[in-house]
This record gives C-alpha cells, structure tokens and sequence, in this order.
C-alpha cells in the first residue's frame, strides 16, 4: 500500500470508527521521493556518546509565563535567566519511550562531527501531547517546567507518537476527530511558547518536531492496537506537514529512519550489506540498531540546523 494510501486509509478507518463525522487531514499530504536505499545519512553512528543527563522529574510549576494561543505568529522573544553564551550546545530531548531510546545515542555522532554538546534526556515514557507528563498535569506545562529547570538550552527536540498509554486518560476520548484537533491545537500552543523564548546563548530558542516512525497495523487484531496504529500514522502525517514546519527548519523524519524504500512498516532493515532488527519484539520501540539510526537521523538534522549562517544570524537579531 502506498503511503498517501496509508493515511486514507487510516483517516477512514478513524472516520468510520466515529460514526461519519468527518475528520480533516492537518494539511495536504504529499509523496516523498524514495529512498535509494536504507543507508544512513552523512554522519556515522557509533557506541560513543557525549554527555547525556536524565531530567528528573519535577514538582514545581513555572509561574509568571503565559501560555502563547495557538496561531501562526510567534511572540516576541523573552530572556531567561543563565550563564553568559556558551561554547556548546545544551539539546534537550522531550517525548515518549522512543525518545528514551534514543536518546544515549544522540550525542556521539555530533561530537565526532565536532559539536561540543550537552543532550538533557527529558523523555517520560506513555506520554504524548494530551494527558499529564510526568508530575505534570499536561504537556505543556511539563514543556515549560523543563525549560525552567534548564536555562541553558539552546534547542529543543521532540517527539511523541501518540500510541501512548496515558493519552486516553482524558478527554477527549482516545482517536476520536476532538482528540486529533486537540492534539493539533496543544502541539502549536507548545510551539508557540519555544517559539518565544531565547535560548541559553542568547539566540531564539530553535524547535525541532520529530516525524514519528510507523506503527504496526496487523500485530493485533484487537480494535484498541488497530486504533493506536491508526491514530499514529494520522499524527506522523500531522507531524510532516504542521508541526514540523511550523516548529523551525529542522526535518528529523524517524519514519524515513525506521520504514523500508516504499515507507512501510518492517522490524528489520537491509543495509550495510546485512539485516537488521530496528524495532523490538514488541514491534514498537527501537532495538540497539534502531536507535541508533533515530539518533543518526537527529544528529544530521541538529548538525545541519547548527551550520546555516542565516539561521544563526536570524536567531542573534
């Protein structure tokens, strides 16, 4: 099945779910060119890492900062207090237990590209956009508590998927068109709060919005895994056409990394001239090799984002 095929069938198997009432796609899908093969991009991923710290949870709410509305404008910048500008980058990594998996790895292949670099791994695992995170009663306050507790950062990457457990905690009900347009709604409230700050250099806070990597649609026959699958492809989709451009320049497509040349779903991938497991045996989170190429992937991107001059020069204005 081909992917815009996917995400019809998907959107209809939503739409049917929820007796006709219709469910808008976020934006206007399109076909990315095949991948040649299932390579990784330019830099090279190994066991080293750099330094990665474990957020802990917090309990204390940042107070005094309101939350920017959803809309396509971003509010003006707001300093925040830290250390004078630093000679590294201090990313950090927010979302679900795929990001727990990956994150060890990010840091390793930005130090062999030469990037001094402090990775803050600040995932919570079952989370997602809607439900509480962590100690947090919703995402975006956990969003905000984190920045609060790290003033240094200077980017700011994440991903949820959306096959999360506590997601379905309250309302909207799980998969329902409330639930997709709420999820939409809180994705761009968090956006726009990054979006007015600066980071702990001195320059705009940059953003980064994960595309999620594909979820099996025939592990189970039960409606509640066919329903997650279904509602984490419509998210990836949102996450490729809204809230990746709309969060900055920087494209960390997970479901280039971890789906086959025809973009399917496969636990294993053929490439450097041999098999590999990416997704465990529960077919949802990343095995050693798995991670290692969403961290790859993470790495390009953050690399690239760092070296164009126009971006450093727009965020120094």
């Amino acid at each position: 099945m081909e992917p815009v095929e996917s995400r019809r069938v998907a959107v209809a198997w939503l739409d049917r779910l929820w007796a006709g009432r219709t469910l808008r796609a976020p934006g206007r899908s399109r076909i990315p060119g095949k991948h040649l093969d299932n390579g990784s991009p330019p830099i090279a991923c190994g066991a080293e890492t750099a330094s990665v710290r474990r957020s802990p949870p917090l309990t204390v709410v940042l107070l005094g900062v309101a939350i920017a509305v959803a809309g396509a404008g971003c509010a003006t910048a707001t300093g925040r207090t830290a250390t004078p500008t630093a000679p590294r980058h201090h990313v950090l990594l927010i979302g679900d237990s795929l990001m727990g998996n990956t994150a060890p790895l990010v840091g390793g292949p930005l130090t062999r590209a030469g990037w001094d670099v402090d990775i803050i791994d600040a995932h919570v695992n079952g989370t997602g956009v809607l439900g509480p995170v962590g100690d947090a009663p919703d995402s975006l306050t956990y969003v905000r508590e984190q920045l609060a507790h790290h003033p240094d950062v200077d980017t700011v990457v994440i991903e949820w998927a959306g096959a999360c457990a506590t997601c379905g905690t309250t309302d909207p009900v799980y998969g329902s068109p409330e639930f997709i347009t709420a999820w939409r709604t809180r994705a761009h409230e968090i956006i726009d709060y990054l979006h007015s700050l600066r980071g702990g250099n001195g320059t705009r806070l940059q953003v980064a919005w994960v595309k999620s990597p594909p979820m099996p649609g025939d592990a189970s026959d039960t409606a509640r895994y066919q329903l997650r699958a279904a509602v984490a492809l419509v998210l990836s989709w949102m996450d490729e056409t809204d809230l990746g451009p709309a969060a900055g320049p920087a494209k960390i497509d997970w479901f280039a990394a971890l789906a086959d040349t025809d973009e399917h779903y496969r636990e294993s991938l053929i490439y450097d001239g041999s098999t590999h497991q990416v997704r465990a045996d529960d077919r949802v989170h990343l095995t050693a090799d798995g991670a290692a190429r969403t961290a790859q992937w993470t790495a390009v991107a953050l690399s690239r984002l760092w070296s164009a001059p126009a971006r450093r020069e727009s965020g120094a204005s």
